[in-house]
């Protein structure tokens, strides 16, 4: 008996870990799914490409998109409400990446543990150079009474990697993570936001005092030079137009001067100068009226 029992239990011991180890990961399929159905409900808020988002299992669980009692079969304990979930666009295709958490000194996975619920949308865009309006978070605690205190993380994305600053620069274009984090009771809660900083304002080509496109007459065999244009961008990169078109001041007819600038996050402006080179008139002189017709 002993021999059978020492052959058995191993094998026995194996297979409750292997079904402990499906179950686990049946239950981060479940999350994912959540999070694939969050995302379905909310599809203006998925990043565009080469962007991404930060959920937290609370926020999914709040929504009813995670069932609120969802267990680790490995450790017999409810997954944490700050576990994250990543969703990234990776050429116009969501990636669904489980992060991990930060629960030292906590149990958030208590329900007793702080509600928190993102004041405004969970991605939040800035345009360069303008501002930066915090919108925080309402935080209340298991009785609903509002918490007032709660601290704030922010990171900035370099390289795919987060490194904490102190402030969210609009001077240049970026992206950002910001954490909040509120305790009540010895209980943790936290929520993230993604900040970006982009450009969409194209740039502004000035030819000549002219911010749009405009046309000028010249008398055929005048001299003409083609004007030079200033650009100037709300993202103040130093930028030059470029030219195509000539005009023939010889010739008569209609030429067109194309100018083209475009800033370093693809927004392209273009202005067009349309140049009619004109005959001059024919006087032919009337002997008659003695006068010239």
């Amino acid at each position: 008996l002993g021999i059978i029992a020492a052959i058995v239990t191993p094998v026995i011991y194996n297979s409750i870990e292997e079904n402990k180890q499906e179950l686990y990961d049946i239950q981060l399929n479940n999350i994912i799914a959540g999070a694939k159905n969050w995302a379905a409900d909310n599809v203006f808020l998925m990043p565009e490409e080469g962007e991404s988002i930060v959920l937290t299992l609370g926020m999914l669980k709040q929504g009813g998109y995670v069932d609120e009692d969802i267990t680790n079969p490995l450790t017999k304990e409810k997954f944490p409400n700050d576990m994250i979930i990543t969703i990234i666009n990776n050429d116009g295709k969501f990636e669904y990446v489980l992060g991990d958490t930060d629960t030292e000194g906590s149990d958030n996975f208590n329900q007793n543990a702080p509600r928190m619920i993102l004041n405004g949308e969970i991605k939040q865009y800035v345009e360069i150079n303008t501002s930066y309006e915090e919108k925080g978070v309402s935080v209340t605690d298991k009785n609903g009474d509002t918490i007032d205190d709660y601290s704030r993380l922010i990171e900035k994305k370099v390289n795919n990697e987060y490194e904490t600053v102190t402030e969210i620069d609009v001077s240049e274009l970026s992206e950002y993570r910001i954490t909040y984090i509120a305790t009540d009771g010895g209980l943790t809660s936290k929520v993230y936001r993604t900040v970006i900083v982009r450009d969409t304002t194209a740039p502004v080509i000035n030819v000549d005092n002219h911010l749009s496109d405009y046309t000028l007459n010249i008398k055929q065999g005048n001299s003409f030079n083609i004007p030079s244009a200033v650009v100037t961008d709300n993202s103040n990169e130093s930028l030059t137009a470029t030219v195509s078109g000539s005009v023939n001041p010889n010739v008569s007819g209609t030429y067109r001067i194309i100018y083209t600038a475009e800033d370093s996050s693809g927004n392209e402006a273009r202005l067009t100068l349309t140049v009619y080179v004109t005959t001059p008139p024919v006087f032919v002189w009337d002997s008659i009226s003695s006068k010239f017709a």
